[in-house]
Formats: C-alpha cells, structure tokens, sequence
C-alpha cells in the first residue's frame, strides 16, 4: 500500500519530511534486533519449493515479530516513537510459486527484506489511533545523532535485548484488546510455494498459546505451517 511504499522511500533517504518527523516530543525506543546466525542460515538454505520447507523462514521472521511486539508495547506505554529495525528473510516474497527469488534476479539471501514484505504498515500508522514507528534510518538523522552524542537517555531508550515474554500487555482490558487486534491485522503475507500455491499470513503471536488468528482459528499450541485459511492441528 501506499504506507509501505512510503517506508520505503524512507528507508533509502528518498522522502523528504518536516524537521519534527525526526523530533518526537518525547523520543525514541530503539533496540537491538536478535537474529541468530544458524536460524538465519536455515531460512535462507532449506527451502526448496515446498511448503514445509519455508518453515525455518517463518521461524526467523516469527523470532523478529514477537521482538517487535515487545518493543511496540514498550513505546506506546512509554509514549514514544518506535525506530523499527532491519528485518531479516531467509526467502523472497513473490505472488506466484518461486524456488526462493523472484525468477531472474540476483538476489543473494538471506536478504535485509522491506519492512512492508513482514508487516502491513498502513495498520500502525494510518489507523486510529496511530501506532507512531519510524524507519532505521531516521537513527542517522541529525537530531537522533546529537541526542545519542549527548548520552541523552530521555530521548533515545535503547534496549539490549527484547526476546521472551518482556512484554505483558496492557493493564487495561480494552486497550489491551485493541493492541491485539491491530497486531492480528498488521502482518503481512509470504508467498508462493511452488507444492502449494497460496500464501500464509505471518503471525505477531506465534509465540502464544491457546491463541485465536486473525481468519477466527483456534490453536491450543504454538503456531505452525498451514496453508491459506486451512485449520492448525490439535
């Protein structure tokens, strides 16, 4: 849509915008996104046309969404902007079957993936109320960069680490609710296998269960691979 594409303006330094784009008033939550090397490596060699074979991609960007959901709690609590990070893939996004890149291509994976391939970024921002995010690079805007020089804490909140369960939710039952929701809504779609044509929705909680999907599933586990809108096992 055209959020993600403006994202991605963004992210090249291609957009321009006004100086207090790059001033929250009351800063920034940054983090350091965990992306361990042999996942990275399993997303990006196993898959070979199959649909089970994308199930180490699917682990590699369920890792990064549930650190994404950590830090997005974070901020809205705090008030914040969230710089999001550099998303990794291990496989392309294409919307007919693929061996793992768009056919003619060189790209090399895994690959720095556009942030608009995982997450549907109209849901934050153009939604109301908005869940206020900023690209990676606004962290070498010049205000950014004096805050960091300055060891101004107040602006920039920087976490080490965001994996596990950092994140409890919302105290209050129907703000906790529409954070949810918005989640079930903001991911995006991977696709297309060349077994199975179809695509299959990322999942901000994939980490949780019992759990209800955005198409109405119920799982009593973890997520797991299923195709389209195809139950998950018991």
């Amino acid at each position: 849509g055209t959020e993600g594409k403006r994202h991605r303006f963004r992210e090249a330094k291609l957009w321009i915008d006004p100086p207090d784009y790059y001033n929250p008033p009351r800063g920034v939550v940054t983090y350091v996104n965990d992306v361990p090397a042999d996942l990275l490596h399993r997303a990006a060699t196993e898959y070979n046309g199959k649909l089970d074979s994308s199930a180490a991609h699917f682990e590699l960007v369920h890792h990064q969404l549930q650190q994404l959901r950590n830090a997005l709690g974070v901020a809205l609590a705090l008030g914040r902007h969230l710089v999001l990070p550099k998303l990794m893939c291990g496989i392309d996004r294409v919307w007919f079957p693929h061996r793992g890149i768009f056919p003619g291509s060189q790209l090399k994976l895994p690959f720095q993936c556009p942030v608009d391939h995982v997450i549907e970024i109209q849901a934050f921002v153009a939604t109301r109320p908005a869940y206020p995010v900023l690209e990676h690079r606004v962290l070498h805007a010049p205000s950014v960069i004096a805050w960091q020089m300055m060891g101004d804490g107040a602006k920039v909140l920087q976490f080490d680490s965001l994996v596990g369960q950092v994140f409890a939710g919302f105290e209050d039952k129907t703000k906790n609710d529409e954070f949810q929701m918005r989640l079930k809504r903001a991911t995006g779609i991977w696709g297309t296998a060349m077994s199975r044509p179809g695509h299959v929705h990322y999942d901000f909680f994939a980490d949780v269960a019992p759990w209800k999907d955005r198409h109405m599933r119920s799982r009593s586990k973890p997520w797991s691979l299923v195709g389209g809108e195809q139950p998950f096992p018991e």
